[in-house]
């Protein structure tokens, strides 16, 4: 007989917990790694039969376009989004990474969903990054995320007052960062991307519709940023994935 998660959903969908007398939450994993999927379906499974407040229903997105497609349906609206970071990206709707799909649902979408970043990233200028620029309501390292864990921050922050909520090792990372005025943003990100694949300076002004001078004004400091002492695009590519930015 075939377990629930075995059996085929076209539409990714699973209802975890059936009962009626819990509060709803429509949850949206968009992570790119299978058996990590499986291991965030598995707490969830697990915290449904531990508690009694909430039940959830667990929709799937492995990349930027799926997550896109997912968020953009009318009348598709997600309480809860574990979003990684590192994920393939969407160009057409510049949608690099995790964080560019953070921003975009806080920014034009579904201000009142909840957006809880989960990586397995642990550089510190990129933590330091994605709390600047996403802001998320949670933030864990993928290896903090248990059961007990995950219940703790979903009610901080779905509790009226709404609170964030880091995990142990995020909040050790974030206590290690220091001032910076540095930051990496959307056209940043993009012109990482778009060198990563192979772009010249001719296509990059084509690509970004920026000038010249602007585009090498840019590259100029993401070379000070990841410390490229050489203006070697394959270096700044090397750093940059080494960070997390890729």
């Amino acid at each position: 007989m075939k377990k629930k998660d075995d059996i085929p959903n076209k539409n990714n969908i699973e209802y975890i917990d059936e009962r009626n007398d819990l509060k709803q939450l429509k949850v949206l994993i968009i992570e790119d790694h299978s058996l990590m999927r499986f291991a965030i379906k598995q707490v969830f499974s697990k915290l449904s039969n531990s508690q009694q407040q909430y039940k959830f229903v667990i929709d799937i997105a492995s990349n930027c376009k799926e997550a896109y497609d997912k968020i953009s349906l009318r009348n598709n609206f997600y309480e809860l989004i574990l979003l990684d970071i590192q994920l393939p990206a969407y160009p057409s709707q510049k949608l690099f990474s995790g964080e560019d799909i953070g921003l975009w649902v806080k920014k034009t979408l579904c201000l009142s969903s909840k957006i809880i970043v989960i990586t397995l990233i642990k550089d510190n200028f990129r933590i330091q990054n994605i709390i600047k620029t996403v802001n998320p309501d949670g933030f864990f390292v993928k290896g903090d995320i248990t059961p007990e864990a995950l219940l703790i921050a979903l009610k901080k922050i779905f509790e009226p007052t709404s609170t964030t909520y880091y995990s142990e090792s995020i909040t050790a990372y974030s206590q290690k960062l220091i001032s910076s005025d540095f930051s990496i943003d959307l056209i940043d990100r993009q012109l990482l991307y778009e060198i990563s694949q192979g772009a010249s300076n001719v296509e990059l002004q084509e690509l970004l519709s920026l000038s010249k001078s602007t585009v090498q004004k840019r590259k100029g400091r993401l070379m000070d940023i990841f410390n490229v002492s050489d203006n070697s695009n394959r270096e700044l590519i090397i750093k940059a994935k080494e960070q997390g930015f890729l």
